[in-house]
């Protein structure tokens, strides 16, 4: 039984864990994980059994994956890939497949979910197996009802798949968005139609997919060092709601999902595997991944991108694929300067469609300000990155000329140096030479003779050069 997982920059050390734990259980399978950089596939290569992938290994090709960053944020992004990548997987092996989210950590066997996955080709896993109480406000089955009741982070399939997944992933090429005012809420609500228009399979195993959301009737227990539930070994647990291992006194730091989530505090095997988890995720590199910037946030020039600049490109994108107008221009494909003209028009209607009603009536102006002050920043943002750059070619340039004048000064000075050595060393030799010959019995016993030769001299030359001897004129 075969793994895939998608891992976005920031969940590199998650996928590192739920690797790990997987071919550790599962010593005969191999785990495929997306990535979508260089610096995420050096993270997670060095294994035997694991193998990354690029979105042109599952037919994505670079145009394609432009369009989807530019329209989706990073979770929209890498849900968007999980029919595509099962999809690929299963072309090429036509073996049972899970795809599992990279934020889980497996702990035992998976094969003898291999059956189910052959016999029923989907297999799909709903987000809890035991009813909640009702509640006077928003119970819990209403969150999931919108949230969808089978999980997309834990799905088996197996040759005789392809029509759903093919389904799945045309719906998730275009509409793999967070609006659960619509109902959709990436790529899992569309799985709750799934069981209506395939053959498939609800996996009860009571050991899968173990989370915050349906830890309310139970408990891990711990025989030893393993983990068990139900009286049965411990599968897979999913430390879904953006767990934080800093904070691992909490399956999940958001306070919507704290207030009906099982509480830790009553939940003492629970916490044991929680805490275990977020040392590990700790340990592989969780503070160095979740510093880096995802994949396409921002574009290539380094302007991020909000949320209503992909909401402007999806729209057009869908328009234009529908036959109305021209392919809008992402940043990624055809760079940023393009893709910031054709958004400041639709600056004012976004504006206008985005407006909170004010009894003013002048929300659509204030909105419209902020939009037409982000496209300004943006502009003077991409402005003053052409300076940046200009003034760096500039000074690359003067220091590379510096640097060649520096060298040439250098060999002067250098040789200038060599020759006033060797000077100095003659200087030195003759004022030896010199002292030795005035020191010498030769020199003094001569002197006299010296002395009258020098005279004759200046008398020959008709320079009378007065004695020390004569006496001073009168």
């Amino acid at each position: 039984m075969d793994v895939c997982t998608i891992a976005t920059s920031n969940y590199v050390a998650h996928a590192r864990v739920l690797a790990e734990s997987f071919l550790t259980h599962n010593r005969r399978s191999t785990i495929h994980v997306l990535v979508f950089d260089e610096d995420s596939r050096a993270a997670l290569s060095g294994e035997a059994r694991l193998r990354t992938l690029g979105p042109q290994d599952i037919g994505i090709d670079s145009d394609e994956l432009h369009r989807r960053a530019t329209m989706y944020n990073t979770q929209g992004l890498a849900a968007s890939m999980k029919p595509d990548v099962l999809l690929a997987l299963l072309r090429e092996s036509r073996g049972p497949l899970l795809f599992i989210d990279a934020d889980g950590r497996i702990y035992s066997d998976l094969d003898p979910l291999a059956p189910l996955c052959e016999r029923h080709s989907l297999l799909l896993c709903p987000h809890s197996l035991d009813p909640y109480p009702l509640s006077r406000g928003e119970s819990p089955e209403q969150v999931i009802l919108r949230a969808g009741a089978l999980n997309a982070g834990f799905v088996g399939a197996a040759e005789g798949a392809e029509e759903a997944l093919r389904w799945w992933a045309r719906r998730t090429r275009r509409h793999c968005v967070f609006e659960p005012q619509a109902s959709i809420m990436f790529d899992q609500t569309w799985l709750t139609l799934a069981p209506c228009l395939f053959e498939h399979e609800i996996l009860r195993d009571r050991g899968c997919n173990v989370a915050g959301w349906n830890l309310h009737t139970r408990d891990i227990e711990w025989n030893g060092q393993v983990p068990e539930i139900d009286g049965e070994r411990l599968r897979h647990f999913h430390f879904a709601g953006s767990f934080d291992p800093l904070q691992p006194d909490h399956l999940t730091p958001i306070a919507a999902l704290a207030a009906w989530w099982a509480d830790l505090r009553e939940r003492p095997g629970a916490a044991q595997l929680v805490r275990e988890y977020a040392q590990r995720l700790l340990a592989l590199g969780y503070e160095r991944a979740r510093s880096t910037a995802p994949t396409y946030t921002v574009t290539p020039a380094g302007v991020p991108i909000a949320a209503w600049m992909r909401e402007c490109y999806r729209t057009a994108l869908l328009q234009f694929e529908d036959g109305l107008g021209e392919e809008p221009p992402n940043p990624f494909s055809h760079g940023d300067e393009r893709f910031i003209e054709w958004l400041e028009p639709l600056a004012s209607s976004a504006a206008r469609a985005q407006a909170p009603p004010s009894p003013e009536g002048n929300g659509s102006n204030q909105v419209s300000e902020a939009l037409a002050s982000a496209l300004l920043d943006s502009r003077r943002a991409l402005a003053r990155i052409a300076e940046l750059e200009a003034d760096r070619d500039d000074a690359a340039a003067w220091a590379e000329r510096v640097s060649v004048e520096l060298r040439k000064a250098c060999a002067e000075v250098a040789k200038a140096t060599e020759e006033l050595a060797k000077a100095n060393a003659e200087r030195a030799c003759c004022a030896t030479v010199i002292e030795q010959m005035r020191n010498s019995v030769s020199w003094r016993v001569t002197k006299p003779l010296r002395s009258v030769k020098a005279a004759v001299r200046r008398t020959r030359s008709g320079v009378l050069s007065p004695s020390p001897h004569d006496p001073p004129a009168r």
